[in-house]
């Protein structure tokens, strides 16, 4: 027997895994267009919707009681209590605000804190 003869199964797996792999992008690709073209969607809607086709909807396990990683606003407070909310002082940026704008600034901070610590100062 040559080297020719020989059959290389691992290299003919991985033909055939690329292949196959290659077949349901298009499939997936070709669903996704036909569906754009259903919902009569703009180039850039169509676009978007072919691209994202390989994307996958959530499950409810991945959404309820998971760990966030990344929080939706990473500047809020981390529990909602009012107190963290409107009791920060206003920094003076010193990029030329004015006094009077200052002020209002102040003055509607205090309104706040009054509107949602009430009457319990």
């Amino acid at each position: 027997m040559s080297q020719c003869d020989v059959i290389d199964f691992s290299a003919l797996e991985r033909e055939l895994q690329v292949a196959v792999e290659s077949e349901r992008r298009h499939q997936r690709e070709n669903d996704a267009k036909l569906r754009a073209v259903c919902q009569r969607a703009s180039y850039d809607q169509f676009r978007d919707l072919v691209l994202a086709c390989h994307m996958k909807p959530l499950e409810k396990k991945d959404k309820d009681g998971a760990l966030r990683k990344q929080p939706w606003n990473p500047v809020a407070p981390s529990n909602n209590t009012s107190e963290n909310v409107v009791s920060r002082p206003i920094p003076d940026t010193g990029i030329g605000i004015g006094a009077s704008l200052h002020s209002k600034i102040s003055s509607v901070k205090l309104t706040l804190e009054s509107v949602y610590m009430g009457p319990h100062l």
